[in-house]
Order: C-alpha cells, then sequence, then structure tokens
C-alpha cells in the first residue's frame, strides 16, 4: 500500500486474516482439551517447553489483540512452570538453559508491566554471564559451561542490550518512555544517570539525570527527532514520589500520575530540562 501495490495489499490482508482466524480457532479448541487458555506447539501436543516458540507473539511481535487471553496466559504459565533460579531450562534438542529465551520470556513481562518479575528472570541469567558478558546458546545445568550452540552467542547479548535498552527508553503510546522499567538495579538515589544518543523512531534522543542532593535532581534533555516524526508525549518514570517539579518552561509539564512503584511525569517532547525534588 504505501508504494501504491494495493492489490497485492489485499492479498496479504486476505492471507493474514484467514491465518488468524484459523489461529483463534485454534486456540479455542485446544482451551477445551486442556482445560486452559494455552498455546501448545502443536494442536494435540501437551503442554511443554517446547511452547516457549509463542512467547514471540507477546514481545517482540505484540501480535494478538488483549482481549485474546491465550498468549499471556502461556506467557505467565513458561514463568511458572518451567524457570528456576537458572532460567528457562530447555529439555529439547538444548539440554541446558538457555539465555536468549530467558530473556525473551523476562522482556516479554517488561512489556507487560511486570518488572519485578522481568529482572527476577533477567537477572537469574546475568548471574551467570561470562567475564567477557556472554554466554553459550545453552548453560550446562551442571558445568554452567557450554552445552549446545556457539561459545559465545551473539542473539543472547542482544537480548540482554534490548532488555537494558527497554528499561531505560522505549517507545510506547505515541511518545517515548523513560526509565519505566529500571528497578532498583538501575535507579538508586543520588546515582547519575545517562543515556546518550539513543536511537528511537522518532529521531536520536539524549537524556541525562544528575542529582543536586539526596532529594533533588535535575533532568535533562537532547533530542533530534525528525522533522515530521515527533513524539506526542515524553513520559518519566520514577521510583520515589515528587513533592515539586520545575520545568524549564510551565507548558513543558502536562501531567503526574502516583503509580505503585513511584510516579509517572509527562512532559511535552520539547522539554529541555526539569528540576525534581522527591520525597526523602
Amino acid at each position: 500500500r504505501e508504494v501504491r501495490h494495493e492489490g497485492d495489499a489485499r492479498v496479504f490482508e486476505a492471507e493474514a486474516s484467514g491465518l488468524e482466524r484459523d489461529l483463534l480457532e485454534s486456540f479455542r479448541s485446544v482451551e477445551q482439551r486442556l482445560g486452559a487458555p494455552l498455546i501448545p506447539s502443536a494442536p494435540f501436543r501437551p503442554f511443554d517447553e517446547s511452547a516457549i516458540g509463542s512467547v514471540s507473539s507477546v514481545y517482540p511481535l505484540n501480535l494478538f489483540d488483549p482481549t485474546i487471553p491465550h498468549p499471556k496466559e502461556t506467557l505467565k504459565a513458561i514463568a511458572d512452570r518451567f524457570i528456576d533460579g537458572r532460567g528457562f531450562f530447555h529439555p529439547i534438542i538444548h539440554s541446558g538453559y538457555n539465555a536468549y529465551l530467558t530473556l525473551q520470556v523476562a522482556h516479554a513481562l517488561l512489556n507487560e508491566g511486570e518488572i519485578d518479575d522481568a529482572w527476577r528472570i533477567a537477572a537469574s541469567i546475568f548471574r551467570q554471564a561470562t567475564s567477557s558478558y556472554t554466554f553459550p546458546e545453552a548453560i550446562h545445568p551442571i558445568t554452567g559451561g557450554g552445552a549446545m550452540g556457539d561459545g559465545h552467542h551473539g542473539w543472547a547479548t542482544a537480548e540482554v542490550v534490548l532488555f537494558l535498552r527497554d528499561c531505560l527508553l522505549r517507545e510506547g503510546k505515541g511518545g517515548i518512555e523513560l526509565f519505566a522499567g529500571a528497578a532498583p538495579q538501575l535507579m538508586k538515589k543520588s546515582r547519575n544517570l545517562r543515556i546518550t544518543d539513543a536511537h528511537t523512531e522518532y529521531g536520536k534522543m539524549s537524556v541525562s539525570l544528575e542529582f543536586q542532593t539526596d532529594n533533588s535532581f535535575n533532568i535533562s534533555f537532547a533530542s533530534q527527532f525528525f522533522p515530521k516524526s515527533f513524539p506526542n508525549t515524553i513520559d518519566v518514570f520514577l521510583p520515589w514520589r515528587a513533592r515539586k517539579i520545575s520545568p524549564s518552561s510551565p507548558h513543558h509539564l502536562i501531567a503526574t500520575e502516583d503509580l505503585p512503584r513511584g510516579m509517572k511525569i509527562r512532559f511535552s517532547p520539547d522539554v529541555s530540562t526539569a528540576l525534581v525534588w522527591i520525597d526523602g
């Protein structure tokens, strides 16, 4: 459609629509058989570790309408049943703890707002990193070395980078979200934090958070957004409550919202700085 091939676009839409209908029919059939809204790796297979493939429908693809419970229930079941203190153990072919699949589950939970569970699962893999912060494709359950695949698995390392990136900066709901998944491991009082030239779908962005005192900090923004692709808002998530916010201009502060984990501050995309005082 973007390149004016309307006929091809209609063909692909029909194929996608038909595949979605088949999937939903399969989901309903399997739910009746299993007694739960879960997605095994094949319609007549028991629910086992091979179901890990369906996590991709939650992250990174976000394929289904939120009213369809099966993908997210599958994610929760995998996290509960097949992940322990060392990660996701894959007994099929891999025969070890898989770093990138564990981090994919953690990232999916991060996107669902389950921050504590996401970090708990991610930490199970972070603890097993080599001195060069790399991983084998599957970690041997006894030796802690490699069980299969590459010795320094690029996919696994990429998942580490992507997880941490989205904890600190991610696109969502027409804007940019900062620090939405930054658990205490990343944000602590008196610890400065800086993001430099982060690439987003809107262009590049830099952010620095510098403490003036234990209970006050200055947050600065420097953006090079594309001329026709500005974000609607910039949301800053804090693990603390802010008692006073002084932005570079009064109209830059749009709204604040108390959250169970702290506070969200919504700024306009043209904000440059804000001084924030937090509860002691």
